[in-house]
């Protein structure tokens, strides 16, 4: 969401330092834990009734709760590459149970904590559990988004450093063995459901009659469209 402008998320919005939805509005603009940074990203989980921010300047979580906009918000990470801290986080996923996912561009990692900022112990190692996922490097590819679906699987999105327009999808184990791949994925982000069906946000009109986009917002825009990607037997595919 940029920072500037007000952005629509379903029936929430980021307003410069204000978050809002249909019944409640919070003032963001408070600087509490030292953040001076409007955020970046934001979810709102149901079933911890909790908002998450993510700072990818500070490399800080922000986790406040809807109808307690008295209470001082929990912040916890900060820059740094040991366990807790974050090297330049890119993504926060919210897993369905609560579980916080943060995805750190730089050291190649996914971390997950607890929502009151505790590591997690989450990802199935060989031996034991682990809080975090070593991605592999992948040479002149940076890690954009991640998804992990309730059975434990784990989807990163990729974009490539020398060409950002050439993207792709990786699948991991928690132990990083890589199971299958998606090429050339045209979508600018991604959400998986429980059949694992890869639904993409596609920053390009599909449809058009006469010459004349159908997806148009009230200023002319063109509306952004949805495709739908199944994984196949093929890995490259």
């Amino acid at each position: 969401l940029l920072k500037n402008q007000k952005k629509s998320f379903s029936q929430y919005y980021i307003h410069p330092g204000v978050f809002q939805n249909n019944n409640f509005v919070i003032d963001t603009s408070t600087v509490h834990g030292k953040i001076e940074n409007l955020p970046d990203e934001l979810y709102y989980n149901e079933f911890s009734d909790k908002i998450y921010f993510l700072y990818k300047k500070d490399c800080k979580i922000q986790i406040l709760s809807p109808g307690h906009e008295d209470s001082t918000p929990l912040v916890f990470g900060g820059s740094g590459g040991r366990l807790g801290l974050l090297s330049k986080p890119s993504s926060l996923f919210i897993h369905q149970q609560g579980h916080l996912f943060i995805l750190e561009a730089e050291k190649k990692r996914i971390q997950c904590f607890d929502s009151f900022g505790q590591l997690n112990l989450q990802f199935l190692g060989d031996n034991q559990k682990k809080s975090f996922l070593d991605l592999p490097n992948f040479e002149d590819a940076l890690p954009l988004q991640f998804f992990r679906t309730l059975d434990g699987f784990n989807y990163v999105l990729y974009s490539n450093l020398s060409d950002l327009n050439y993207r792709f999808i990786k699948l991991f184990k928690d132990n990083g063995e890589e199971l299958k791949m998606i090429d050339h994925f045209s979508g600018v982000g991604f959400a998986v459901d429980y059949f694992r069906t890869i639904y993409s946000l596609e920053p390009d009109p599909v449809l058009t009659l006469q010459n004349k986009t159908l997806y148009e917002d009230e200023n002319g825009d063109n509306e952004p469209s949805v495709g739908i990607w199944v994984l196949s037997n093929d890995s490259s595919s």
